[in-house]
């Protein structure tokens, strides 16, 4: 897993002041099985990343004093 995160950290008197972070993340899995006909299934992860077109999947967060706005994109 890759993951970055930044934040901005406040103390207890600049409770006005805007805390953000962020995280892009991968999730990997193959799939494997049998078909209907019987015949086995089996596509490595490596297979599936070379044939992906486009892929994102990360998280936002932004919090201010009690409140704290978060997103999760894929």
């Amino acid at each position: 897993m890759l993951a970055t995160s930044i934040a901005v950290a406040g103390n207890d008197s600049e409770q006005d002041r805007w805390e953000y972070a962020g995280e892009v993340y991968l999730w990997g899995a193959g799939i494997g099985g049998n078909s209907a006909a019987g015949d086995d299934i089996d596509i490595p992860f490596s297979d599936l990343i070379e044939n992906l077109g486009l892929a994102f999947m990360g998280t936002l967060a932004a919090s201010k004093d009690r409140w704290t706005l978060f997103a999760d994109f894929v």
